[in-house]
C-alpha cells in the first residue's frame, strides 16, 4: 500500500472515530453543548490541514479531538458521581467506578492515533460501568455504551 493511501486509510478511521465521539457527546448531553462546540472549532484546523495536503496531521489532531470528546463527558459523569457521593448516595461500588473513570481521565495518552484509540475505547469503557452503576441511584436507564463498531463495551 503506498504512503497516500495508507495516511488516508488511517484519517478515515480516525475520521469514523471523531463521528462516533460527536453522536456521542450529542446523546449524553442532550444536545449540543458550549464544550462540543469548542471541540467542533477544532475541526477547521483539521480541514485546513487536509487541504495542505498534511494528512498524517489531519489523522493526528481528529483523534485527539475524537478522545478529548469523549474524555469531556467522562469528567461529566464523573463530577455526577461526585455530587451524590458528597450526598452520602452511592455505593461503594459506584464510588470506585468514579476512581476508576477519575485516574483514567488524568493519565496522559500521547499523540499516537493508535494509543488514542485505545483510551478512547478504555474510556468509553469505564464510561458505561461507571452510568451502569450510578443507574442504581438515580432509577435513570441509561443507554450501553459502544465503540465505533457499535460493539459493547
Amino acid at each position: 500500500m503506498t504512503d497516500n493511501l495508507q495516511q488516508s486509510v488511517n484519517f478515515l478511521a480516525s475520521f469514523k472515530e471523531f463521528k462516533h465521539s460527536v453522536k456521542f457527546h450529542l446523546t449524553m448531553a442532550g444536545g449540543p453543548s458550549a464544550a462540543l462546540c469548542m471541540y467542533m472549532l477544532k475541526s477547521v484546523d483539521i480541514i485546513d490541514n487536509i487541504s495542505s495536503n498534511a494528512i498524517d496531521k489531519a489523522d493526528e489532531e481528529t483523534m485527539l479531538v475524537a478522545s478529548e470528546i469523549v474524555k469531556s463527558v467522562a469528567q461529566n459523569v464523573r463530577d455526577a458521581i461526585d455530587k451524590y457521593a458528597s450526598e452520602d448516595q452511592l455505593s461503594e461500588e459506584t464510588i470506585k467506578a468514579g476512581s476508576a473513570l477519575s485516574e483514567l481521565i488524568e493519565q496522559d495518552w500521547g499523540v499516537s492515533p493508535i494509543r488514542q484509540i485505545d483510551y478512547k475505547n478504555l474510556l468509553l469503557s469505564r464510561i458505561n460501568i461507571a452510568l451502569q452503576s450510578l443507574s442504581e441511584h438515580t432509577d435513570v436507564k441509561y443507554p450501553l455504551v459502544t465503540d465505533s463498531g457499535g460493539n459493547e463495551l
